[in-house]
Parts: structure tokens; C-alpha cells; sequence
């Protein structure tokens, strides 16, 4: 079972019953002792003959069970004193109840829905299940719960191994990607907590690895989570076109207001086709505009390629690959098993070039050496100086910004660090990984020679 406030006012429950049939008397004394609003259950396997048992003094039932066949069945109960409503959208192969509970005062109503998806349930009824979920995503308050069974998704990372977990995640409103919040972000506070930290102490009898992820996890991103929040990343939906200022925006309202004129017969059409193609052209001239000003300045423009990707389609999924003994892949585990063996070993060849070109010459260099080469911190101090604040986390989850805002409370730690990593010839385990895209140049997409690898690294070690 799950609790949790969804408001200030409503208290919740969740559970996945898997048969409420010896169950409800449980189930009404943990409500009446805890006093909930709002029970919400999946799998119920409720039937016709379930009516009276399963009512519940002092609550409102909601429930939609499974039709043809036994096990399933999703249920919400919510407390009488609550104005709710049912959104019933007619069709039975998707196990979805959808309530909506008006909201008090001046506060937004909220949409809840319990969802029950069978772990063998088909593509059809899954779209069937996307739908809705798109549309309930629409809503200004929305609580979701339910057993989706997709036990491959990553939540941390909004990933997941199979392409029906995939398309779930693609579901407009519903993805739970937290990116760093910068605007709301205490710099100041991060470096009054990191700068307390005797960093030569702390790292004394460390080896490489164990410094490294002293410094990340225990003082970076721990101390991180308060001042620097996390928000959700939004989607593209309802965000207002790039180009469409205010002078736009009241054109397009006089074109409606014109448009309900002339329906009401008060106006010609002409005159409303008039309107309209003012503002159509106002609007193609402004994006016009628009589009010259990012072009001409597209050299590090984050503008630009903001507004490239806006404009792309959906992006499609990788082409069926031969490997190297001219078998076709089509899974997306061997898919990425063969590509990084393909990457590795043009990697390795160049790499056992240029160390066999220029051992010598290292060789000499460091017998020539009174001592092995001391990392100043004013090197380490410049090269944070100089972190491009644009670029995405690497494997380590440590941001190029929160690196550059706090190069004076940073630089000392990082200095130990790669100084360690020097004498001893140990590399971190976060610098030897890496996000890897593959990017098709030309040719046949089945070559794996036609495609390039597009590393994301970690900052400190790049």
C-alpha cells in the first residue's frame, strides 16, 4: 500500500488488491483509522455479483470492472462530502477509471485516474491506454496511479529497454525527466557548504577512485539537492510559438473577435477575410524575422538549435544493423552491443598509433624530469573558468554550471584529485564511461562503417 497527500487537503491510498474478495473489512478499518479521502485500488476482480459488499459507508465507489474474463478490475472510492464525477469514456478494453473532483474555492478541479495494465495486454489496447492518458494529461491537477507493469522503465533517467515501455514514456505530459532549476538556484548557500569541507583532510589516505566519489556523491551532489532544485521538464505542448509576441497576439484575438462577429452576421466576409489576411502575414513576416536573426548568429546560439529541434519530426528508431559476420540485428540490445564494439575498435587502432608515435618522445620528456609534474590550481581554476555552461551532464551527473560557479571552492579538490590520478596512473571509473550516440553520415544504414559515435563524457575529466 501507498499513502501519500496529493493536496493540501486530500489524503490518498493506493494499493494493488490482487483479489479484494477476503480483503474489504481489512481494508475499511485501515480507512476509517486513517481517515482518507481518497482509496484508490487495481486488480480487483470484481464481478456483477460483488455489489453490496463492496460498498463503503461514507464513500462514494467508482469502478470499472474486467469484462470476458477474470483477475483485473480498477476501483477508486472517495469520501461523500467530495463533489466527483465520473469521466466515463466508453470503451472496456482499457482498464481505466477516470474521476473528477471539483475543486474548493478558487482551486483548480483535479483529475484522478487508476489504471490496471496486464503485463501481456496488445499494442491496440495500448494505444487505446496512450490516448487517455494524453488526454488526462491535458488537465491543471492530474493524480495518476495505478500498475502499469513495465518493470524495464528507468525513472531516474526516463529510459526504459522495450518499445512498449518506450511509447509509454513518450505519452505527452507524462514524462517525469527532473532537470536542474538554475533560476531558482542558491549558489551561495552551495559554496558556504562545500567551502567547510578541509578538502586536503578528507582526502588524505584516499585513493583515486575512493577520493573521486568522496568528492562527487558525499559533498557535490548531495550538498547539491538543496540548493539547486529540480523541476520537471515540460514539453513542448502548450508552450507559445518562438516569434509570437504580444503585438501577434492581440492580431490573432481580433481575428477571433471578427470571425464571431461576422458569424453572428453582423459583419461581411470580406471584411473577416481581410482581418485574416493581415494577420496571416503579419505572422509570417514576424517568423521571417524570426528565423534571419537566429541564422545570421548561429555560431553557438543555443536559440538556434532550440528552435531547429522544436521544428524536427519524431525521431525514429535505429535501422536493423549487420554485424560483422553479416547477420542482421534488429534488437535494441545487440544493436548497441554492436556499435560499441564497432566504435571500441577504431578507438583502439587509433590509440596504438599515437602511442606508438610518441612513447619515445614521452619517455624522454620524463626522464628529463627532476619529478613528477605538479597540477597547479590556478591550471585547474582556468580550465573551470572556461567550462561552456551550455553543455549537458555527462555519465557522473555533475553540470558544467554548478563546476564554474563554484570554481574557488572546487579548484582545490580537483587538484588532489588529478594529481593522485597522475602518480598512481588510476583513472576514476566515471571518466572511462561515457553516452554514446551513433550518428548515420551517408550510405547504407545497415553499415555499421556509416555511422560516427557522439561522446557525452564527464565534465572534470574532459
Amino acid at each position: 500500500m501507498k499513502e501519500a497527500r496529493m493536496t493540501a487537503q486530500l489524503k490518498s491510498l493506493y494499493t494493488n488488491a490482487r483479489s479484494m474478495g477476503n480483503k474489504q473489512e481489512e481494508l475499511e478499518a485501515i480507512v476509517q483509522q486513517e481517515n482518507y479521502d481518497m482509496v484508490a485500488i487495481t486488480e480487483t476482480w470484481w464481478n456483477d455479483s460483488h455489489k453490496w459488499s463492496a460498498a463503503m459507508d461514507g464513500y462514494k465507489l467508482f469502478r470499472r470492472d474486467r469484462r470476458g474474463r477474470r483477475g483485473g478490475g480498477v476501483a477508486l472510492y472517495v469520501r461523500e462530502c467530495l463533489d466527483s464525477l465520473e469521466l466515463n469514456d466508453g470503451d472496456d478494453r482499457v482498464e481505466c477509471l477516470w474521476v473528477r473532483i471539483r475543486g474548493k474555492a478558487n482551486k483548480a478541479d483535479i483529475v484522478v485516474g487508476v489504471c490496471y495494465r496486464p503485463p501481456n495486454q496488445d499494442d491496440e489496447a495500448d494505444k487505446l491506454l496512450h490516448k487517455q492518458l494524453g488526454e488526462a494529461s491535458r488537465s491543471l491537477a492530474l493524480v495518476l496511479v495505478g500498475d502499469f507493469n513495465l518493470p524495464d522503465v528507468c525513472w531516474k533517467y526516463n529510459t526504459a529497454e522495450r518499445k512498449q515501455s518506450r511509447r509509454f514514456l513518450e505519452v505527452p505530459g507524462l514524462s517525469r525527466t527532473a532537470i536542474l532549476d538554475f533560476q531558482r538556484a542558491d549558489f551561495g548557500l552551495f559554496r558556504r557548504l562545500d567551502d567547510r569541507v578541509p578538502w586536503e583532510a578528507a582526502l588524505k589516505g584516499k585513493g583515486v577512485q575512493e577520493g573521486w566519489t568522496f568528492f562527487k556523491e558525499e559533498e557535490v551532489l548531495k550538498a547539491q539537492e538543496q540548493p539547486v532544485p529540480r523541476c520537471r521538464k515540460t514539453s513542448q505542448r502548450g508552450r507559445r510559438p518562438a516569434g509570437l509576441n504580444r503585438e501577434l497576439w492581440l492580431e490573432l484575438r481580433k481575428k477571433r473577435r471578427v470571425y464571431d462577429i461576422w458569424k453572428k452576421g453582423q459583419t461581411s466576409q470580406e471584411d473577416y477575410k481581410g482581418v485574416a489576411r493581415l494577420c496571416r502575414e503579419k505572422i509570417r513576416r514576424a517568423k521571417t524575422e524570426l528565423e534571419l536573426n537566429l541564422v545570421t548568429a548561429v555560431k553557438d546560439n543555443k536559440k538556434y538549435f532550440k528552435y531547429i529541434s522544436s521544428k524536427r519530426r519524431a525521431e525514429e528508431n535505429l535501422q536493423p544493423l549487420l554485424d560483422g559476420g553479416g547477420n542482421t540485428v534488429t534488437k535494441d540490445e545487440e544493436k548497441a552491443e554492436v556499435l560499441n564494439a564497432s566504435f571500441a575498435s577504431v578507438v583502439n587502432s587509433r590509440a596504438d598509433c599515437s602511442l606508438g608515435t610518441q612513447f619515445a618522445e614521452s619517455e624522454d620528456r620524463d626522464r628529463d624530469q627532476n619529478g613528477a609534474p605538479v597540477i597547479q590550481g590556478e591550471m585547474v581554476s582556468d580550465l573551470l573558468h572556461h567550462l561552456d555552461t551550455h553543455k549537458s551532464m555527462g555519465p557522473d551527473e555533475m553540470h558544467s554550471r554548478v563546476l564554474k560557479k563554484l570554481v574557488e571552492v572546487l579548484t582545490k579538490p580537483l587538484s588532489i584529485i588529478y594529481q593522485q590520478s597522475w602518480l598512481t596512473g588510476e583513472v576514476p571509473a566515471d571518466w572511462r564511461l561515457a553516452n554514446v550516440m551513433p550518428i548515420f553520415k551517408k550510405g547504407q544504414k545497415e553499415d555499421l562503417g556509416n555511422y560516427r559515435p557522439v561522446s557525452l563524457t564527464s565534465v572534470p575529466r574532459s
